[in-house]
């Protein structure tokens, strides 16, 4: 699996021009997703935004551009992560974590 992100910050609270590549680089009947996890001030953990799953097998790529997200408060940062679904628990790789340069 690979997945890759970039996006545009607009000021305190959005970050647009969300585009997405998530790749199934496995033989293996499992579907692979990516998604942001946005760190604002009401969700210090992180709220997980624009999910792109690739279900179409092995060898295939899937890219979506063009999303947004706009937070009622300050975005702190965001961090790309990447899942295999798995039977039970999926398994997920962390991207570094990304600052907000305009907070």
């Amino acid at each position: 699996m690979s997945a890759s992100a970039s996006w545009s910050w607009s000021g305190c609270c959005t970050v647009n021009n969300i585009s997405q590549t998530v790749a199934d680089t496995k033989g293996d009947s499992h579907a692979v997703y990516t998604f942001l996890r946005i760190y604002d001030s009401y969700n210090p953990d992180g709220l997980d935004i624009a999910t792109l799953r690739n279900d179409q097998g092995y060898n295939s790529t899937i890219t979506r551009n063009g999303r947004y997200w706009e937070a009622s408060n300050n975005i702190n940062g965001v961090r790309v992560i990447a899942c295999v679904d798995d039977a039970g628990s999926d398994t997920c790789f962390k991207g570094s974590y990304i600052d907000n340069p305009n907070t």
